[in-house]
């Protein structure tokens, strides 16, 4: 018997990319932050500017936040993959400036309070939310 088909955009991370991070595997590098995952290195933190804090939305295995985290950035990374968020506590729980919330990022935006120097996506939540809500979320005081 086979599995039902995942309806959600989390359920379709959480079952697409389920190897990373199990038994042994050690954990990213993350050596540099990296906007684009391509050989060409492209751009790094700097487009960022020198903020104290940083808001990641959808930061998978919390490789880009930890780069930031360990410059002195207070960063909380929020990712809607219940997975992805436990890989990333595994990966990162040592680094003291990096917190990991397991949340839809606008739901995320929605209810805090907290303000922040950068919010920026890699890859995350540009990718499975609606354009107009994440922008709106982002700059609604």
């Amino acid at each position: 018997m086979t599995s039902a088909a995942p309806t959600t955009p989390a359920e379709y991370w959480d079952k697409y990319k389920p190897h990373r991070g199990q038994g042994d595997q050690p954990r990213p590098p993350a050596r540099a932050f990296d906007w684009t995952g391509l050989a060409d290195g492209g751009p790094g933190a700097e487009l960022l500017r020198s903020p104290a804090t940083a808001l990641d939305l959808g930061p998978a295995e919390g490789e880009n936040a930890a780069v930031l985290a360990r410059a002195g950035v207070e960063v909380t990374a929020v990712d809607f993959s219940a997975v992805q968020v436990e890989r990333a506590h595994r990966f990162w729980d040592s680094e003291p400036r990096l917190t990991f919330v397991h949340a839809e990022a606008c739901a995320y935006l929605d209810q805090g309070t907290d303000r922040f120097d950068a919010i920026y996506s890699t890859w995350g939540a540009v990718w499975f939310t609606d354009p107009a809500l994440l922008i709106t979320a982002t700059t609604t005081p």
